[in-house]
């Protein structure tokens, strides 16, 4: 688990979390973050982005083998747009 809740960080998430690869839990809530959510996350089980200012989530990459997202917190976000496919498909 990486917490990093309640820091008071100001920016985006950066593009080089994805090469954090035994990544399975983030949560970032209570930040001010803004900007686009990388789609590299939808890999993780556990994410919790609540109380920032994030405006979209980015696409997914197609990952195999990948355990389903378990927890997605996102409330308290400035999100526009309608929300890309990986987060509301059914597993098969």
């Amino acid at each position: 688990m990486f917490s990093l809740t309640n820091n008071n960080f100001i920016g985006t998430i950066p593009k080089s979390i994805s090469q954090l690869h035994n990544l399975y839990i983030l949560d970032l809530s209570y930040n001010k973050m803004e900007g686009t959510v990388p789609g590299c996350l939808s890999r993780l089980t556990w994410l919790s982005l609540s109380h920032n200012s994030f405006s979209s989530i980015g696409k997914s990459l197609e990952v195999l083998d990948r355990a389903p997202m378990r927890v997605l917190s996102l409330e308290s976000n400035s999100f526009q747009g309608p929300f890309p496919h990986w987060i509301y498909k059914k597993s098969q």
